[in-house]
């Protein structure tokens, strides 16, 4: 089914395997790649830096680990996205897509053609809750943003769920430098060396 991209009828018909905050996908994705590294240390190791080497970006933003994501996102643009010239940067989510957030008396969205994280709560900020939203299921998660994003990258792997072609690398890069899977553009390449 994974092969064919029909994963999420299994998760239909199996809706066990998207409970328990999504540890059930974090156990099938160390089963498939049981060499990834670790994503905590990967993590701790490169935000630092990153946020030092690009700390003009993003400066309204509170949130460490939301402003990495969005200089990753900026950084790693696909060919053909469209980047927004005008507009207020504080009130743009330039994670749309990847990370959205909603208010926290709003459903979840039924469904999305697409793995998204929704986060229930401020802009930008951690929230009370999370859910990944994909062809009709829903993987409800606590709401450590950090661990919600990693899942929502291991549902990419487990689900081999397609992502919109305007995040394709920021995904190649999130999955390559913080799970050791695939290998990075000449612009991930880029980002990765201005800051090692």
């Amino acid at each position: 089914m994974r092969q064919k991209g029909t994963f999420h009828l299994y998760l239909e018909t199996y809706p066990s395997a998207t409970a328990f905050n999504g540890s059930l996908i974090s156990l099938e994705f160390r089963l498939m790649h049981p060499a990834a590294p670790d994503y905590d240390e990967k993590l701790a190791h490169f935000q630092p830096k990153l946020l030092l080497r690009y700390q003009e970006l993003f400066k309204h933003v509170k949130n460490d680990f939301i402003r990495t994501l969005m200089i990753i996102r900026q950084k790693c643009p696909s060919r053909g996205a469209k980047r927004a010239r005008d507009g207020d940067p504080a009130k743009e989510n330039i994670l749309k897509g990847i990370v959205e957030w909603i208010n926290p008396e709003d459903q979840y969205p039924d469904s999305s053609d697409v793995p998204i994280l929704y986060v229930k709560g401020d802009f930008l900020e951690t929230g009370s809750s999370a859910a990944i939203i994909w062809r009709g299921n829903n993987v409800l998660l606590e709401p450590d943003l950090k661990d919600c994003f990693r899942i929502l990258c291991e549902s990419q792997v487990v689900f081999n769920a397609a992502c919109t072609p305007t995040d394709k690398q920021c995904y190649v890069f999130v999955l390559n430098v913080f799970f050791g899977i695939g290998q990075l553009t000449t612009t991930g390449e880029r980002l990765r060396q201005s800051i090692d």
